[in-house]
């Protein structure tokens, strides 16, 4: 097609718009002004729909709601979103990627437990081809507590870990947690909590959770966490003889409180 011949083109093509433009504005029958709202709406609505697809494809962490349960009895509930910062290795290089845990997610019921059986009361989410988050509590009785923290990644999951220079299948844990309230009251963090897990980074957001439930939802007593000053709330006090045990589940910038007081 020579210049000519796609000028032409370009005018008729200007020539249509125009009449569709002016047969469109007197079957409205509305003012330039209207017309000029009516495609700012269509602009604002375009907008909205580009943010919302970059963010699914993104993968924005969602909340999600998992439970444990022994036959009509909860005992572990959890609303939370997490992402995970996970350093590998390529062919010629070292990469982090950032994932998120997706709202699929769902409870391993043969790694969960709820104490029962013997093994620890724990909450095990799964999701994609081999991926784990778990959650293992303990309780001396009166205060419960994240007493481990573990994170089971598959880098054979090319979606995930492109050019991994390995197939295996990672676990990474830690002791460090600093999760824990009063029994029969909901832990809630409302920031953003960042735990390390050996290679790995967990940032847990929005987190209410409660272990050793004896009701079938979270507890309307809380132990708040994330706002200036620490932990906050009644359900957050400890009995004196609970500091020893629980010292190693405190971030290194909040310390237990005193015995005998309340945060």
């Amino acid at each position: 097609m020579n210049g000519s011949n796609l000028l032409s083109r370009l005018v008729a093509c200007s020539v249509i718009l125009v009449i569709r433009i002016r047969r469109m504005r007197r079957a409205l029958r509305c003012s330039l002004f209207k017309v000029q709202l009516f495609l700012k709406d269509e602009v604002r609505c375009f907008c909205c729909f580009v943010l919302i697809s970059i963010s699914l494809c993104l993968g924005v962490a969602r909340a999600v709601t998992l439970e444990v349960r022994e036959g009509n009895s909860t005992c572990i509930k959890a609303d939370l979103s997490a992402s995970f910062s996970i350093s590998y290795n390529t062919s010629n290089t070292s990469t982090t990627v950032q994932v998120n845990l997706p709202d699929s997610t769902t409870v391993d019921v043969g790694s969960s437990s709820c104490g029962s059986d013997g093994r620890p009361v724990s909450l095990v989410g799964v999701f994609g081809p081999g991926h784990t988050l778990g959650l293992f509590f303990s309780t001396n009785g009166s205060v419960y507590s994240v007493d481990t923290l573990s994170l089971q990644y598959n880098l054979s999951d090319s979606t995930l870990f492109p050019f991994a220079n390995s197939s295996d299948v990672v676990t990474v844990m830690t002791n460090s947690v600093g999760m824990w309230a009063r029994l029969n009251t909901t832990y809630r963090c409302v920031s953003p909590a960042s735990i390390p897990v050996g290679g790995a980074t967990v940032t847990f957001s929005g987190v209410r959770m409660e272990a050793y439930m004896t009701q079938e939802d979270l507890s309307p007593s809380e132990c708040l966490y994330g706002r200036p000053g620490g932990y906050h709330g009644n359900a957050c006090a400890r009995q004196p003889d609970d500091d020893r045990r629980h010292q190693r589940h405190h971030p290194p910038h909040q310390a237990p409180p005193n015995k005998g007081t309340t945060p």
